[in-house]
């Protein structure tokens, strides 16, 4: 099969000379669940080798510092936690997703070689979800998902020892992000520098270009850079607030799905277009497209649902309409399709699933 199960290691030499030994095989993943994966922390202190399923994950830690260092594990999978790491100022710090009492908990845990015990120091409330974390030598940045919106908080990393401290999450504060995150999508750049004072991250929505900005950590101050290449706006940041909504829909089990709706400024709409996606734990993409300026100019309204099965709150989101369950991302999206006929009368109707949403 093409499933990744293997590391190596070849050691290079100086120039363009060849190797002087063999490649070495470092590690082999038997599990046919599990994949293998490959990643430098950001401190450039060690290579990190993920094992992961769909239920469980584990990593290992290869110094960078030290020639033949062994893969060290971190903690051993265990079923229904999973965890990713990075690495700096001398300690992992690591997000855990994990079932308690038959609730998915998560928070933010540090270790360490030497303490190979987790300290919990980021606990978010119950209505937040950490989709990403970038961490530099004296912040965290936390991209989240509140109430299925994308969110970014900034978490003060103080010196000392983290074990000591309860919960670091109160003490940091909330971005106040461009206005088309209300409507669209946050997430992260290039952010290599550990030591780095700014974070590099973008903003998108459907109906407006992607903005590359800069988040000034410490002056807490916004730059936008610019436009990513190739993108266009098609409403202004005024219009998109004013034609924009984010309605609830009501599925089958009573379950409130989000629905985002981008109205025409024709006097008359001459349809709507519903589209979904649902699938594999991934947000619905609401990023820029030539065809909705076609449609918006033409008088058609687009709206997206984000049903279940999707990554929009989340592993629980996204565990809630798969397997056996699966049959929620259709109820979610015919709720979708049933409350825009009920809002928008009279107005013609149509749907469409984006890639795996097909069967939508």
């Amino acid at each position: 099969t093409c499933r990744p199960s293997q590391v190596w290691v070849q050691v290079l030499q100086d120039g363009m000379q060849p190797p002087t030994a063999p490649a070495e095989l470092l590690y082999t993943e038997h599990d046919p669940s599990f994949i293998v994966d490959c990643l430098l922390t950001k401190d450039r202190e060690f290579v990190l080798i993920f094992c992961q399923s769909r239920e469980s994950s584990e990593v290992r830690a290869v110094s960078m510092g030290q020639e033949g260092a062994r893969a060290v594990l971190l903690r051993e999978r265990q079923p229904g936690v999973m965890y990713h790491v990075d690495h700096g100022g001398g300690r992992f710090i690591m997000v855990v997703d994990e079932r308690s009492g038959g609730i998915l908990r998560q928070r933010v845990c540090t270790t360490s070689l030497e303490d190979p015990e987790w300290h919990t120091i980021v606990q978010p409330p119950p209505e937040v979800w950490i989709q990403d974390v970038e961490i530099f030598s004296e912040h965290m940045a936390l991209v989240e998902r509140r109430g299925l919106r994308p969110a970014l908080r900034i978490v003060p990393i103080p010196r000392g020892d983290l074990r000591l401290i309860p919960n670091l999450y109160p003490k940091g504060y909330d971005v106040n992000l461009p206005e088309a995150a209300a409507s669209g999508t946050v997430g992260t750049g290039m952010n290599r520098d550990y030591d780095s004072r700014v974070l590099r991250l973008f903003v998108s929505s459907p109906v407006q270009h992607t903005q590359w900005c800069e988040w000034h950590l410490t002056q807490r101050t916004l730059t936008v850079i610019g436009p990513m290449a190739g993108c266009y706006n098609l409403l202004s940041g005024e219009d998109e607030a004013n034609r924009s909504t984010l309605q609830q829909a009501v599925s089958r089990d009573r379950t409130h799905i989000p629905l985002t709706v981008f109205h025409t400024n024709q006097a008359k709409a001459q349809g709507t277009l519903l589209q979904g996606y649902g699938a594999y734990g991934t947000c619905l993409d609401l990023l820029p497209e030539h065809e909705h300026a076609v449609m918006l100019d033409r008088g058609w309204n687009l709206a997206f649902a984000h049903v279940r099965g999707g990554g929009e709150g989340g592993r629980p989101w996204h565990e809630a309409a798969t397997l056996q369950d699966k049959h929620r991302s259709f109820e979610d999206f015919v709720a979708c399709a049933q409350h825009l006929k009920r809002s928008l009368p009279g107005v013609p109707l149509a749907a469409r699933g984006i890639s795996a949403g097909g069967m939508l």
